[in-house]
């Protein structure tokens, strides 16, 4: 994280084998986000480092935030169910986000009616995908510019996201 820290965005998505349960994932009193809702309310070692990471870094995580109705179980197997993918990032830049949600592989291959494709060889993946959608208003585009962020081409943005 150190070595990205001038960097206008980090994020950290995917399966970091850690289940939180409703442990917090920022410092109580002192970071200025929302709480989150908790699907999965078991809790495991590498979701403890996990947490740790998060508080330290002041990173905070998308799933459980901004539109609960749209979380789900990121992974669903005969095993059962649990929260396993995550999506974090700054908690400076969390307010940006306007949507987080999950979708199944196996919803997604009815929906697009990819049903067809599966054989006892070959069958759908008990993995998801975490989708969020932001809205980078001007106030975000001069957050960045007075980021100190040498090196960072901030011309690289097209006049109609401004």
């Amino acid at each position: 994280m150190y070595l990205n820290a001038d960097a206008d965005l980090i994020i950290i998505c995917g399966d970091v084998k850690g289940r939180i349960g409703e442990e917090c994932d920022f410092i109580e009193g002192v970071d200025n986000i929302v709480n989150r809702s908790c699907l999965d309310k078991l809790k495991n070692s590498h979701g403890e480092g996990w947490v740790h990471f998060l508080k330290d870094c002041k990173f905070g995580l998308l799933n459980g935030r901004v539109t609960s109705q749209f979380d789900n179980f990121p992974r669903v197997s005969s095993k059962g169910k649990a929260v396993v993918y995550y999506f974090a990032l700054p908690h400076s830049r969390m307010k940006y986000c306007t949507l987080f949600g999950v979708d199944l592989v196996a919803e997604l291959l009815q929906k697009y009616e990819l049903l067809g494709m599966l054989s006892e060889t070959c069958k759908a993946p008990n993995h998801s995908v975490l989708k969020a959608k932001y809205s980078w208003g001007i106030e975000a585009l001069e957050s960045f510019e007075t980021s100190d962020n040498s090196g960072v081409d901030k011309g690289c943005f097209p006049r109609s996201h401004l």
